[in-house]
């Protein structure tokens, strides 16, 4: 019930993108993005990131390389390639036809608004465009592998950025903070990249907010209950 007031007016004149795995739950997505939007933010929705995205495959890697003209190599390059594009692509709103567009009618990436108001892709564009990204203990996608290239892009390109985890336990599955450990774990990206390992909860879903409004300010935090 306090969230609202606690994260009031954080995140003004901010916009965030949030980009999800498939798997992570629509109610999570959806708490997430009006929290944010509740903060001040410029949150038009969530940017799924789909299965196909994992380039375990030739011909999904032969489809990446055509939607961005670019030449098949081994998955973490290609996958480094896109997620520069697509955030080059974001910052400067979002062309028609730029890489964000083709990845989504490629398959990769697919679009979920949220809101009445500013609720396109195209609304993104701002100086201080900053990056939640979203995996899960469900998350359809088969490892974190791309989590490790997205926060590599992010840390490289000084972007400021959280990985939150909704956290889910499952018999023999992972740990609480297995998935964000592959920021937590690495020294570079621990000092550059916020994590949170209980967006399922309340608590988690404002400690991503906190933790996003806190990037202005040169914080970096690493917050819940996990390793």
């Amino acid at each position: 019930d306090a969230s609202p007031w606690a994260a009031d007016s954080r995140l003004d004149g901010r916009s965030v993108l949030v980009i999800a795995d498939r798997g992570v739950s629509e109610g999570v997505r959806e708490d997430t993005d009006e929290l944010l939007q509740q903060a001040g933010a410029t949150v038009p929705g969530t940017v799924w990131i789909d299965p196909s995205f994992t380039l375990v495959d030739e011909d999904e890697q032969a489809a990446l390389a055509e939607a961005l003209g670019i030449e098949v190599s081994d998955p973490a390059r290609m996958q480094r390639q896109a997620w520069r594009r697509v955030l080059q692509d974001l910052s400067e709103g979002a062309a028609s036809e730029g890489p964000t567009a083709a990845l989504i009618d490629a398959g990769f990436l697919s679009f979920s608004q949220v809101g009445d108001g500013a609720n396109e892709l195209t609304d993104l564009a701002d100086e201080q465009f900053q990056v939640l990204l979203v995996s899960g203990t469900e998350s359809d996608l088969a490892s974190t592998d791309h989590l490790a290239v997205m926060a590599d892009v992010l840390v490289n390109l000084g972007q400021p950025g959280v990985l939150a985890e909704e956290y889910r336990q499952q018999e023999g599955g992972p740990a609480q903070g297995d998935i964000v450990a592959v920021v937590r774990d690495d020294a570079e990206r621990a000092a550059a990249i916020s994590t949170v390992d209980d967006l399922g909860g309340p608590s988690g879903r404002l400690a991503a907010v906190l933790a996003e409004a806190d990037l202005s300010r040169g914080v970096v935090g690493h917050y819940g209950y996990g390793a």
